[in-house]
């Protein structure tokens, strides 16, 4: 099975990296890297293999105390994937950007946020991507694409802050007529992306970077997912499995409130489609309950499950702010195990989340490498770092009981809050 699993994810979509800066509480430049380190602990499931001289983790787990700037990684991530799919469609000029720049330093506050990904895109390209803008306009925008290992320019953009203008020049790599090319800069808002742009005016060149940001950061709610055929025995099948009391499920339509677009419903152009759970009594009668009805963890749960088959399927980036809210240990263990399991993970997609589990911090459940932490400096200012910083013993280092007595930081810090305890928390011990 590996075997094969090997040769099908060559060409799928997958991050190699993700750059931002100055970004909330992100001041300078963070990056989080999903390339594995040479160690070949659970290489065998822990690995997805690739086209290029390395191979890509399927997950990654951010850990750190409240405040400490998990949630802007997942955010900043996200936003960047809104701004390209939405900044030549739902932008109008005069438009702003959905960015809030690092506030607590004078001269971060009026600089550009800047984004960044690097990708294999479902061409099998590697590309790096990336742009910086303010609320008003796009500061810089530039596309390299590496066809055969060699980097190749495609285009880059820069704003003349002076002329209030912008300047975007293409590389000879790039095709197309050049007026055709001068039509794409030329209808390119100041407040809009040359790549979005350049898509909704029918470029064909850069259309598998495009997808990457469009198609494969899943975003279905489940019950469209179990509405495919193909997906929903596996839903059914993972919500049974995962003892939640569940014995079946079924999509009925109907006039609902609008609160049920919280529980993972969705609406289409003949109503509300609303998820009921089957349960069987001891009689072997069938009883059915809104899905409101359920707990936290068992919505929570379905919330997952359908895009997390779309991603194990499909291929593609899911990225969860607190996975471990609302769910058992087992439940979130289980989510992640199967994103680290090649034969559940056909599609070679990738998992990113933050969470406060520390039960997941075990050296057979995650590589060394798929671990990262945030701690707030004393700017107020995030730092992002990897596990590896600090070259921990493979097999032989509790990761979980390290972390938690501050070897790695990222810890609250509660000397003003508990007394008679001596200092939790702090600043991370050198790797020394």
């Amino acid at each position: 099975m590996l075997s094969n699993f090997g040769v099908c994810v060559v060409g799928l979509n997958m991050l190699i990296e993700f750059s931002l800066k100055n970004f909330r509480s992100i001041k300078d430049r963070v990056t989080l890297s999903m390339v594995a380190t040479s160690a070949q602990e659970i290489a065998s499931t822990h690995l997805i293999p690739t086209n290029l001289s390395f191979s890509l983790l399927p997950s990654a787990v951010i850990y750190g105390a409240n405040a400490a700037g998990k949630s802007n990684v997942i955010r900043g991530f996200q936003q960047m994937r809104n701004i390209v799919a939405g900044s030549s469609v739902k932008t109008q000029r005069g438009d702003g950007f959905d960015v809030t720049p690092h506030l607590f330093d004078a001269e971060t506050a009026s600089a550009p946020t800047e984004m960044e990904v690097i990708f294999i895109g479902g061409d099998g390209v590697r590309y790096q991507y990336g742009f910086s803008v303010t609320e008003e306009i796009v500061h810089d925008e530039w596309l390299f694409a590496y066809p055969k290992g060699r980097q190749q320019t495609w285009f880059s953009r820069i704003y003349d802050s002076e002329t209030r203008s912008k300047e975007i020049k293409t590389g000879p790599k790039f095709l197309g007529d050049q007026r055709v090319i001068s039509s794409w800069i030329n209808q390119t808002r100041e407040n809009a992306l040359f790549l979005s742009t350049a898509i909704q005016l029918n470029n064909q060149q850069l259309q598998p970077v495009f997808d990457w940001f469009r198609f494969r950061h899943v975003q279905t709610a489940t019950v469209d997912a179990f509405l495919q055929s193909r997906f929903a025995e596996k839903i059914l099948m993972t919500m049974q499995s995962a003892d939640l009391g569940v014995d079946g499920l079924h999509v009925v339509r109907e006039e609902v409130a609008s609160q049920y677009a919280i529980d993972g419903l969705s609406e289409d152009r003949h109503g509300f489609l609303a998820v009921k759970t089957v349960h069987r009594t001891k009689e072997g009668n069938e009883v059915f309950l809104d899905m409101t009805e359920a707990s936290q963890g068992t919505k929570l749960f379905f919330q997952f499950i359908g895009p997390w088959y779309d991603a194990l399927s499909n291929g593609g980036v899911v990225v969860v702010d607190e996975l471990n809210g609302s769910l058992h240990p087992f439940l979130s263990h289980y989510l992640v195990a199967m994103f680290n399991d090649p034969e559940i993970n056909t599609g070679a997609g990738q998992l990113i989340f933050t969470t406060h589990d520390t039960t997941l911090l075990d050296q057979s459940k995650l590589r060394r490498d798929q671990v990262w932490f945030v701690e707030k400096r004393y700017d107020n200012s995030t730092d992002l770092y990897p596990l590896t910083e600090f070259s921990p013993r493979k097999g032989r280092d509790n990761i979980q009981q390290n972390y938690l007595m501050g070897r790695y930081g990222a810890l609250p810090d509660l000397k003003d809050i508990v007394t008679g305890m001596g200092e939790i928390g702090g600043q991370r011990q050198s790797s020394s």
